[in-house]
């Protein structure tokens, strides 16, 4: 393994402790409920998707079934269920919490526009594959080369 991947997943592990996560959703979630599975399972079982350590949510339940507990449509449904608004406080959360680490070891990055907030958008799309649900001014927003400005 590499420095960087040491530190990445160590930074993950202090962000995403199962304790902050578990306290996250009980604040956040308005309908859920933790009968069964964990959010912070939920989380764990995700990270490694997105770590690209296993292939699919599938295939983390299939490692780990013994230990989790509980059948491959209770995960499922879980996920179906996860509120958007706990999803939204999750990054959120990881984003505060990443950006104070970044900050105290000197990290950052100097400002791309002073002034503005920016966002860089990670978006593929073609003029003829556009989504219905998103308005003109969406679309002629992607054309920036995926970053959009706005005054802070």
């Amino acid at each position: 393994k590499s420095p960087v991947t040491v530190i990445v997943r160590t930074l993950m592990e202090v962000v995403l402790a199962e304790s902050q996560l578990d306290e996250l959703f009980e604040k956040t979630a308005q309908t859920g409920y933790t009968k069964e599975i964990l959010f912070s399972t939920l989380v764990k079982m995700m990270t490694q998707v997105v770590c690209s350590v296993r292939q699919s949510i599938g295939a983390v339940y299939k490692a780990t079934a013994d230990e989790l507990g509980v059948s491959k449509s209770a995960v499922y449904g879980k996920l179906n269920r996860l509120e958007p608004n706990v999803s939204q406080a999750l990054v959120r959360y990881s984003a505060r919490e990443m950006t104070a680490m970044i900050e105290q070891v000197g990290g950052q990055l100097p400002a791309l526009l002073p002034k503005y907030r920016v966002k860089i958008l990670a978006l593929q799309w073609s003029r003829s594959h556009r989504p219905s649900a998103v308005s003109a001014a969406q679309q002629r927003s992607w054309s920036f080369a995926g970053e959009i400005f706005s005054p802070t």
